[in-house]
């Protein structure tokens, strides 16, 4: 479990770096996730790492920080599914038309997160 919590931290990382050098396609993909049903399986996805990390944190070195991450993760998930489609498509439209300079800062955040996720699994023994 401790290698699949690692790789997802290093998708994270990947991710962040991606959204620094092209901004342009949070912009795309979160226009995308706007239309229908869509937006329903960011949340079930958010559910799954929630889930994912939350098993997984007891092969991890620094358990607490992984329990924290996969709480939060759910919980986004969760509160996704209690807010109306309408104010959910709103949200990603939003998000769809931040300034090149917010998504970059988002990426730096998101490769950070994936950092803190890839220190709290620990290296495989």
């Amino acid at each position: 479990m401790r290698v699949a919590v690692l790789v997802l931290g290093i998708l994270i990382v990947l991710e962040g770096i991606l959204l620094v050098v092209k901004p342009e396609i949070y912009s795309k993909v979160a226009g995308y996730f706007a239309k229908g049903k869509l937006m329903r399986i960011v949340s079930l996805v958010k559910i799954a790492f929630g889930v994912f990390l939350l098993i997984a944190a007891t092969s991890c070195d620094r358990k607490w920080i992984v329990i924290v991450l996969g709480l939060i993760y759910a919980g986004a998930g969760v509160i996704m599914f209690g807010v109306e489609k309408e104010k959910l498509k709103k949200m990603f439209q939003w998000w769809a038309i931040r300034p090149k300079i917010i998504v970059r800062f988002l990426g730096i955040l998101a490769a950070a997160l994936g950092g803190l996720i890839i220190y709290a699994a620990g290296m495989p023994k």
